[in-house]
């Protein structure tokens, strides 16, 4: 068989299962979010898949930061770290993101994704031959390759489950343990009891590892995430983070004492051989961080928001899963359902909510994951609601309803 025609064939593959990835060519509008815009279309759409959680990448305070630093220092950081790409606007955001989470010292990367793995992968090069992993099993794919990079042994506990990790380490003769998993887990939308969790790497004396990348900036005081909101964080050996999100711009981080990041910066493929973030990103990163530890006001937007979502899903009997989160995934179960189910919203309703499906959550378990924000009014929540009520009930997993392509 010829290399193209298995690339064809497992494309072909995905087409046939509906997992094949569309996507949805839309344009934010500066300074209108949530609407944006789709490709060459000249109606609105209310977008309720964004990241962008507090509405930072419209707000002015960053949109400045960013202008004056592209006047002054250009487009690109025009090299890695080492190599002139560090300026002083990449150290000021590494000592804020320090100071936030009570941490001695941080490092940037380039996408949160590139900071998990090049962390954990390193920390396997670091501790090779006496290491073992315990990975949540739902685990991000960032977390799950960077440990899969080590080679090393590794362990997989039930997800959010304290006993099953302490029957786990319990069993490990590794000399080094890293327990790694996440604070706010987006596909389920549930928080972790991250005091209990640290409390048993203390116990074992493991390495703790904790993904705050959909809590940071959204969660706990000053923004710095679930561990924080618990009075933990300086239990966590390292805390990762990104700007991605709530924050609304780009990249990633790790925080923690200033021997581990030294050690992951010196030794770290993903950090070293790489370009820097361009200094005008880092700009609006740091104005963003600034902005955020001290101004409580889209953290309560945010939160109002969430709250009066969850009543008005339930007054309608729309279910979701999570509780307490602003995240929302509305199960719809087979692929065509929930792609179905973006496409109606789209179309019929003028809102952008996408479908998520395998690999990124098992088969039979595809979901429309729906992200409320700081930006979010309540007419829209209002609308949404009723379009997801008439959505649901057609094509939920207990609905009669033909979706094109479904099997039998």
């Amino acid at each position: 068989m010829s290399f193209t025609r298995r690339l064809r064939d497992l494309v072909r593959e995905l087409k046939e299962a509906s997992t094949f990835r569309v996507f949805s060519e839309v344009n934010r509008i500066a300074g209108e979010f949530p609407l944006m815009r789709s490709n060459g279309g000249s109606a609105d759409l209310v977008n309720w898949a964004s990241n962008d959680y507090l509405a930072m990448g419209q707000h002015e305070t960053v949109f400045q930061a960013t202008r004056d630093a592209l006047e002054e220092f250009g487009v690109g950081s025009g090299g890695s770290r080492n190599i002139t790409g560090t300026s002083h606007l990449h150290c000021g955001l590494e000592s804020e993101l320090a100071r936030l989470h009570g941490k001695e010292a941080s490092l940037l990367f380039s996408s949160g994704y590139c900071a998990n793995r090049g962390a954990l992968s390193t920390l396997g090069k670091l501790f090779s031959g006496s290491v073992e992993f315990f990975s949540d099993k739902a685990n991000h794919a960032s977390l799950v390759r960077g440990i899969l990079a080590t080679g090393e042994r590794k362990s997989v506990y039930n997800h959010n489950d304290p006993q099953h990790l302490v029957e786990c380490l319990s069993r490990s003769t590794a000399e080094v343990k890293v327990v790694v998993f996440e604070s706010l887990h987006s596909m389920d939308a549930d928080i972790a009891d991250v005091e209990t969790m640290l409390d048993i790497c203390e116990d074992f004396g493991a390495f703790s590892f904790v993904d705050e990348v959909h809590a940071v900036g959204a969660y706990g005081p000053k923004g710095a995430g679930i561990a924080a909101a618990q009075a933990v964080s300086a239990k966590a050996t390292v805390v990762m983070g990104t700007l991605g999100k709530a924050f609304g711009c780009f990249g990633g981080y790790i925080a923690g004492n200033r021997d581990t990041i030294d050690a992951i910066r010196s030794y770290s493929d993903d950090f070293i051989f790489t370009t820097a973030l361009p200094p005008h990103v880092v700009a609006g990163c740091l104005a963003s961080v600034q902005h955020l530890s001290s101004s409580n006001e889209e953290r309560e937007r945010l939160h109002q928001n969430a709250s009066l979502l969850a009543s008005e899903l339930q007054t309608a009997n729309v279910p979701y899963l999570g509780k307490g989160t602003h995240i929302f995934p509305i199960v719809f179960g087979s692929a065509e359902r929930c792609n179905e189910a973006q496409r109606r919203l789209r179309l019929e309703f003028g809102m952008e909510a996408t479908a998520i499906n395998p690999p990124s959550v098992e088969a039979g378990a595809s979901r429309i994951r729906v992200a409320i924000t700081s930006a979010h009014t309540e007419s829209m929540i209002a609308e949404f609601v009723e379009a997801m009520k008439s959505v649901h009930q057609d094509l939920s997993p207990t609905s009669s309803a033909s979706v094109k392509n479904e099997k039998t």
